[in-house]
């Protein structure tokens, strides 16, 4: 029997990038030896306009297509009902994306196959690659870049934009998004800096030739995602959990362009 791996996108009031990302999804090539879901959480319970996308698309979806409403507002929220949701379904890996990517066909092959040559126990996150508007002066991508690094690097934490977590570490670690402040930003940096003080290592692995995950941002987005989760981490390190170490370790599977 294939290990199960759902791709998760929350989502909310953003039905046409869901739409986009949603179809790029549906053009991935899939790994033979491996069964394949998408999980979208619709963090909007009045208009579910996420829903509509997900009933729309999910008939010709290549592969299960399913949707959770979170009526409990905040990101960390509905990432926590995409954990809940896949213990029921009884997954092996959690897959998340954002609702504003979009990725190439062969990503999740990539992805998934990289995981595996690391023993299928490790934290993989993929890099993102931004496009900006026209509109944007093109010294923007020079000020708000993302930070190369080598493989081995020793990481502090990583994001969910374009990450693989296998289910056996979060059910073992107990892990779950802070709710404390569910409408604000940095949950993501603090659930992995949590995961890192409960598990032995957090590094990076560099890999050339990869493919790429996109992402649709503009210059406001940029500048509040940056400053906001920096600023949240620094206040967290203050008073991190101090807990036995088990063997555990994230990596991170990043493209050159």
């Amino acid at each position: 029997m294939h290990p199960l791996l759902v791709i998760c996108i929350c989502t909310y009031q953003r039905p046409e990038r869901l739409r986009n990302s949603l179809q790029s999804l549906a053009k991935l090539q899939l790994p033979s030896d491996l069964n394949v879901a998408a999980l979208i959480v619709d963090n909007d319970s009045d208009a579910q306009a996420g829903r509509k996308v997900v009933d729309e698309l999910s008939e010709s979806f290549p592969f299960p297509l399913n949707c959770a409403v979170e009526e409990q507002r905040g990101i960390p929220c509905a990432r926590n009902r995409c954990i809940d949701e896949l213990n029921n379904m009884g997954a092996d890996y959690l897959v998340f994306i954002d609702d504003d990517e979009w990725v190439e066909a062969d990503w999740l092959i990539q992805l998934y196959d990289y995981s595996q040559k690391l023993g299928g126990n490790s934290v993989v996150c993929g890099s993102v690659i931004r496009r900006w508007p026209d509109s944007v002066p093109a010294y923007y991508s020079h000020i708000f870049y993302r930070q190369k690094r080598k493989t081995g690097e020793e990481l502090n934490y990583c994001a969910t934009s374009n990450v693989l977590i296998p289910m056996s570490s979060i059910r073992s670690l107990s892990l779950r998004f802070n709710e404390q402040d569910p409408l604000g930003a940095g949950t993501d940096v603090i659930f992995f800096t949590e995961y890192k003080a409960k598990g032995e290592r957090f590094s990076t692995v560099w890999r050339l030739k990869y493919t790429k995950l996109y992402q649709r941002v503009g210059p406001i987005c940029a500048g509040y995602r940056v400053g906001n989760s920096q600023l949240v981490l620094l206040w967290r390190s203050i008073n991190l959990p101090k807990v036995a170490a088990i063997p555990v370790s994230l990596y991170l599977h990043w493209d050159s362009y």
